[in-house]
């Protein structure tokens, strides 16, 4: 399940315990298992030369 599909989901939980009225079904996104081949994924030779310059964001 998704982060933000399982933030939604807790929330709601948490705002029926506290009696609060909230409908956080719209912020969860709509998610949709797909299928990916094998031609989609990068090399493994591709992801390394990539590795070193995505930027750190501590």
């Amino acid at each position: 399940m998704p982060s933000l599909k399982r933030a939604c989901t807790a929330y709601s939980a948490l705002a029926g315990f506290a009696e609060v009225s909230a409908n956080l079904k719209p912020l969860r996104g709509k998610y949709r298992p797909t299928a990916v081949s094998r031609d989609q994924v990068p090399s493994d030779a591709l992801i390394l030369e990539w590795c070193d310059r995505i930027p750190d964001q501590r």
